[in-house]
């Protein structure tokens, strides 16, 4: 159980103290009159009752006070204290000094996004293009039985590339979530890429 769970804790303990200390006095003042009544009409019985529900709550007490005093013993010490303190200041500015980074970072990151995008949409275009070309070159060669040579909508892509493309999917992916790229995903993009480079060179 770590201090703010033992804190917590202690906060719902202590504010039972409060009502069980009422109660207690209530049975305290109950006790005393009881006991105080002139003799024909003291009642022994009456007394009892009223000093077991005493007891009982003394009981209720009691065992909240030690159950506070269990807890209290568990909390770090002045000196732990002072030494988690040192490291939070520590990871404190680990965190200001990757907000700078990612700061400085994040620009550069959609900088090349919108390159990609402004790729991504040239090739779409290119392809919706040939689609459209494409579907009405075959209408023709049908309809007017013209020996005409039919082609693809787009070009053939290289397979490897399409590996690349869908591997910098994930990894963006990723990065929408601010995680860590996964090293199988950046392992395989770097091989697609070394494998496309031999084959660029050749």
């Amino acid at each position: 159980m770590n201090a703010t769970d033992i804190h917590r804790d202690l906060d719902k303990l202590r504010a039972k103290v409060p009502a069980l200390e009422s109660q207690r006095a209530e049975y305290v003042g109950r006790r005393d009159s009881a006991l105080a009544v002139e003799p024909r009409r003291f009642d022994q019985n009456h007394v009892d009752i009223v000093k077991r529900r005493l007891a009982h709550v003394e009981q209720e007490i009691a065992n909240v006070q030690e159950r506070i005093a269990a807890l209290e013993s568990q909390l770090p010490t002045p000196e732990d204290t002072r030494l988690a303190l040192a490291e939070a200041d520590a990871a404190s500015e680990q965190v200001r000094s990757a907000h700078n980074e990612f700061n400085a970072a994040w620009p550069r990151f959609m900088a090349q996004i919108e390159a990609v995008v402004a790729a991504a949409r040239a090739v779409t275009a290119a392809a919706s293009d040939g689609r459209t070309a494409s579907a009405k070159l075959r209408d023709l060669v049908a309809r007017f039985a013209l020996d005409v040579q039919l082609l693809r909508d787009v070009p053939p892509v290289d397979p490897n590339d399409v590996q690349i493309a869908a591997t910098v999917c994930e990894i963006l992916q990723g990065v929408i979530y601010h995680q860590v790229i996964d090293d199988q995903a950046h392992q395989a993009l770097s091989a697609f890429l070394a494998r496309r480079a031999e084959s660029v060179a050749v």
